[in-house]
């Protein structure tokens, strides 16, 4: 998510930061320390501080911060997935397929991982975007397919999906997500928040 921040507020915390430590350890009678040293260890502190605060951040009421740090999706989502995927271009559309999305959001990462009776998913690379106008999350994300033991035979694995998952701000308890993969165009994911996961 902190790829949401831009460059130059990140750059201006870790100045910030760093010439108050300068400052610090100059009246408390440390004038020979290094700025690089000092440079260095603000921005170790800073970047453990982030990666752990997730949680903290999304629940904060007093702290002025943009709209989508607010929401925090990590949790157990129910859905159907709708494919477009056909034996032959005659046959019929299939039924939809009762899945299961455990979501995972800190600062550093959102990971994707998917299951039905038929198969195990889990993406890679996940890139979130937001837009004020129409406060809509968005991640763009890759994922691998791996089918179950029982259904190999007829599901094989898919190495190159891609996935672009949609959250309305207003209403961040329901998901949908666009897919594709090599098997076939692809289809759409209705899902929505059953439980709330424990954030990182």
């Amino acid at each position: 998510m902190h790829h949401l921040l831009p460059l130059k507020f990140k750059i201006g915390v870790i100045v910030v930061l760093a010439a108050l430590t300068a400052g610090l350890a100059s009246w408390l009678g440390s004038e020979r320390l290094a700025l690089s040293v000092t440079v260095g260890v603000v921005e170790l502190i800073v970047i453990q501080i982030l990666l752990r605060s997730w949680s903290l951040l999304a629940r904060l009421p007093l702290v002025p911060r943009p709209a989508w740090m607010k929401t925090d999706l990590s949790g157990k989502w129910t859905g159907e997935i709708r494919s477009q995927w056909r034996a032959a271009p005659d046959a019929p559309e299939l039924a939809p397929i009762p899945t299961i999305l455990d979501l995972r959001q800190t600062w550093s990462e959102v990971v994707f991982s998917m299951s039905t009776e038929k198969m195990r998913s889990r993406s890679t690379g996940a890139v979130p975007s937001y837009d004020p106008i129409t406060r809509e999350l968005r991640f763009r994300y890759f994922y691998e397919t791996e089918p179950t033991a029982a259904a190999n035979d007829t599901n094989p694995p898919q190495r190159l999906g891609s996935g672009l998952a949609c959250v309305k701000l207003d209403m961040p308890d329901r998901m949908t997500i666009r897919y594709t993969n090599e098997r076939s165009p692809g289809g759409d994911i209705e899902l929505r928040r059953r439980r709330r996961g424990r954030k990182e």
